[in-house]
């Protein structure tokens, strides 16, 4: 003879095993917001000083249609970065303007391509042995 669940003991289970998954939503939603909050103000961070110096920027962004990610190499726009978004003068054709989003960059690099002041360095005087 099979012994049957008690009905009142699946209903237990559920509302634990509900709970549970409830809590560990909510808990982990929150760290997941607040990390990429953070990310994005230090992308800005980034952008901001590469807006400032003029540097070159290259943006590794996420692409829906081309697969994983694109590179899209530029200057930003201005002097500022907005809060949700950047806008970049593409070095290929710099006629063109392209809008990106913060939320969709993975990965910033900026490189000066400004000549940097020249040093001039003099020889040292041979030492005699």
């Amino acid at each position: 003879m099979e012994k049957k669940p008690s009905p009142i003991k699946k209903l237990g289970k559920l509302i634990v095993m509900t709970s549970t998954t409830l809590l560990d939503t909510f808990f982990s939603d929150d760290a997941d917001k607040k990390n990429q909050t953070e990310k994005m103000r230090e992308t800005r961070r980034l952008l901001q000083e590469a807006a400032t110096a003029k540097y070159l920027v290259v943006l590794q962004v996420k692409a829906e249609k081309l697969g994983e990610f694109e590179t899209v190499t530029g200057w930003i726009v201005g002097k500022t970065v907005a809060k949700e978004q950047v806008v970049l003068k593409l070095q290929n054709n710099r006629q063109q303007l392209r809008i990106i989003p913060l939320s969709q960059i993975l990965k910033v690099s900026t490189l000066n391509t400004k000549p940097s002041a020249k040093k001039v360095i003099t020889p040292k005087e041979p030492v005699d042995e």
